[in-house]
């Protein structure tokens, strides 16, 4: 187990110094990934260097605290490590290349991972390798094959290298160790007509690679019923009732570090094929309706919005379920049918945060109480209890001060008969004392928040604020949403998210009010991390399969990548470590 931990160091230190020390040239190390990967990722250590301003990087105090753990090992270790700094040339990889880690998953005893490096200097790699793990008190036995060199730690670890390339292999998988030296094998035995590049969709995209790119395929979905991925639920049940063909589908993102701004952009490839697994259901609009942003103010915190088409979204549920029999319950039932509530829905959503207020609200809470006569001990000599005392558990209630944001939600309707109807059925359902009306417009409370809800013959609008919502539905907002940047981003885009990071831009008492419930420790960090960033904002084109996600920084004339690496040195408790 202690070789594979010094595994992983060195593995760290190859990175870190590549890192630091290099600049990029075409990459003949994709003949050393397995056409079978099922997932790559793509780092241009050179254009990361530059970006991060690694040149500097022994100012940073992550870089002297790495630098202390070294020294804490081993004075020579970490004199290394500094080498290796200052000239990336000692360690035989040539970290000018781009570095690779790509995944397998082809059965059960085929699941490993595996990085890829540009060698420089083989005889010079060989030597940095064996005085480091001398340092550490471990001796390193090289095996010698035709055609490449190599050294395992462990069974699920292995080195692998030649004079061009560097390979390490290894597996959190038990099946998989004793078929990792034999896949290291075939690796350098393999030409180009057995790697990555013989795929035609990974090379579209390594010609678009950024900074750092991610490939991925959705064949690797399909093999682990893609149930098996955290978070994605049930959704091997979903593909296969869609008849979603994943082996001719994939995934391209490429994530890029500019001025003043952090860009991912990410998208569904072939488009072609893409077209052929959507073409029965059109789930998605191009964006939403400009209507509907003519019900919501001008000014936004955060937005959140998306256009869909409901009534494909029934028409594929009514083809994979058997639920005519339902419908005619629900119509006996309700009065309508599902059919006429789906097509009564819009399909345009948008939500806002406009404001914020202070609002004093009622609470109940638990305290403990004195009471003396609690517990009680019986005395002998007088044949009485004594009591001493204890505390009781009580229910206290008060009020406080509680700071709640202006919130609006508003959907596209076409038939507001049909919410006259629920209205009504919704009343016979709730108690008189669970909402009060205000002419058309309903209010109920929950958590101590009043939430309104009412509509008209366009829009279905709920929202925390009653003049907001009186004044919207009579068209009487002077200013709106339309027009605006966050609007014509939400009228261009099946879905778009908004949210202001600059806290200048918000009233003076949410930062108080922030501050006293952080505590002044984590409102520092906070306070650093929004004096940073100005917004965040991510939008996916239906029309192209494809999405970006922005994160712009203040403009200090600096790239976005150093402004990130100096907010994480700052902020992380290095001298504390």
């Amino acid at each position: 187990m202690k070789n594979y931990f010094n595994y992983i160091k060195l593995l760290a230190l190859a990175l870190i110094v590549g890192i630091m020390s290099s600049c990029t040239k075409k990459a003949d190390e994709l003949e050393r990934i397995p056409k079978e990967a099922k997932l790559v990722l793509a780092m241009d250590a050179g254009s990361l260097h530059e970006k991060g301003n690694f040149k500097e990087v022994t100012d940073l105090k992550m870089y002297k605290f790495l630098e202390k753990e070294m020294k804490s090992e081993s004075s020579d270790m970490a004199d290394m490590f500094e080498d290796a700094v200052n000239d990336y040339k000692v360690t035989g990889l040539n970290a000018r290349g781009e570095m690779f880690w790509f995944m397998v998953n082809e059965n059960s005893d085929e699941e490993y991972f595996g990085f890829v490096f540009d060698m420089l200097d083989q005889a010079d790699f060989e030597k940095y390798i064996k005085d480091f793990f001398k340092e550490i008190g471990e001796e390193i036995k090289i095996e010698e094959k035709e055609n490449y060199r190599y050294w395992s730690p462990d069974d699920d670890a292995w080195f692998g290298w030649n004079n061009t390339t560097l390979v390490l292999l290894g597996t959190e998988d038990y099946s998989s160790r004793k078929q990792l030296g034999d896949h290291l094998d075939d690796i350098f035995k393999m030409g180009k007509e057995k790697s990555i590049l013989e795929v035609k969709d990974f090379n579209n995209f390594y010609k678009a690679r950024k900074d750092i790119s991610f490939w991925m395929s959705y064949a690797l979905l399909s093999d682990m019923g893609m149930d098996d991925l955290p978070g994605m639920g049930n959704m091997g049940g979903m593909g296969n009732m869609m008849d979603f063909d994943f082996d001719d589908l994939y995934l391209h993102a490429y994530l890029s570090f500019e001025k003043d701004m952090i860009m991912m952009e990410g998208k569904m490839s072939p488009k072609e094929v893409v077209d052929q697994q959507f073409d029965e259901y059109k789930f998605f609009k191009n964006g939403v309706d400009d209507k509907v942003l003519s019900y919501l103010p001008e000014k936004a915190y955060m937005a959140v919005g998306f256009a869909m088409v409901p009534t494909e979204y029934y028409k594929w549920i009514k083809s994979i379920f058997p639920i005519a029999a339902m419908e005619s319950g629900v119509k006996e039932e309700m009065g309508f049918g599902i059919t006429e509530a789906v097509e009564a829905i819009g399909g345009d959503f948008v939500f806002t945060i406009s404001g914020f207020d202070m609002k004093e609200v009622e609470y109940t809470d638990w305290d403990q109480e004195w009471n003396p006569e609690k517990f009680s001990n019986y005395n002998y000599k007088t044949g009485k209890y004594e009591y001493t005392g204890g505390y009781d558990y009580v229910e206290v209630q008060g009020t406080k001060d509680v700071l709640l944001p202006d919130m609006a939600m508003v959907a596209s309707i076409n038939n507001s008969k049909i919410f006259d109807k629920f209205a009504k059925l919704l009343e016979k359902s709730m108690g008189e004392d669970d909402y009060e009306k205000f002419g058309d417009i309903y209010k109920i409370e929950a958590d101590n928040m009043n939430i309104f809800f009412g509509w008209n013959d366009e829009v279905m609008m709920i929202a925390t604020d009653l003049d907001l919502i009186e004044d919207a539905l009579d068209k009487e907002l002077d200013k709106t949403l339309v027009g605006t940047d966050i609007g014509k981003s939400l009228t261009t885009n099946a879905s778009y998210f908004y949210f202001d990071l600059n806290m200048e831009d918000y009233p003076g008492e949410v930062e108080n009010y922030i501050k006293e419930k952080m505590g002044g420790e984590e409102f520092y960090v906070f306070s650093n991390i929004m004096e940073t960033f100005t917004m965040m904002s991510m939008a996916s084109d239906v029309n192209n399969y494809s999405f970006t996600m922005k994160v712009k920084t203040k403009d200090k004339g600096e790239n976005s990548l150093y402004t990130l690496i100096k907010l994480i040195d700052d902020n992380l408790p290095f001298d504390d470590m």
